[in-house]
């Protein structure tokens, strides 16, 4: 859960959750609080196979897994449970936010929720704009600054790959 005043430094009243961040988007952020159960498991084995998901959905369980896997774990966040336990999470520095959000194609049902996309991944386009790189789209996020190696990381597993015919 992340809380209106935990999710920008600055103007913390001002901050809009809605135009920070959409359900299904993956977020970099520091865990303030667990509240819960305090058995252990971890959030990356949580996720369903890559390869049993759609392919754009398997595209972003890929990235998760790459994220979960290049950020050290601490102490809070390994002792509690994911599924009985209640996160409060923080993107109140430049470093934390949205890593990749998650696009929906025009006809999917959730184009009033989401926002109609290609159907691939979105990738950051500034500190407030995430893009869809197949309709260059833009959808207002609270982006965060990726380390570069982590951005290539994510970049080459996310992208739709081309078309091709037979």
């Amino acid at each position: 859960m992340i809380r209106r005043e935990d999710i920008r430094a600055t103007q913390r009243d001002r901050a809009e959750p809605a135009l920070s961040f959409r359900p299904g988007d993956l977020v970099r952020a520091r865990v303030v609080n667990v509240v819960g159960s305090t058995s252990c498991g971890y959030a990356s084995t949580s996720l369903p196979d890559a390869a049993q998901c759609c392919p754009e959905v398997g595209s972003v369980v890929t990235s998760a897994r790459a994220v979960a896997a290049s950020v050290l774990s601490s102490s809070c966040v390994t002792s509690a449970t994911v599924s009985g336990a209640t996160y409060l999470l923080s993107t109140a520095e430049p470093e934390l936010g949205v890593v990749v959000g998650i696009g929906r194609p025009p006809l999917s049902g959730t184009t009033a929720i989401y926002g109609a996309t290609g159907g691939c991944p979105l990738l950051p386009a500034s500190w407030t704009e995430m893009v869809c790189p197949r309709t260059m789209a833009r959808f207002p996020r609270k982006v965060a600054r990726v380390p570069d190696d982590l951005l290539n990381v994510l970049a080459s597993s996310t992208l739709p790959q081309p078309l091709t015919s037979s």
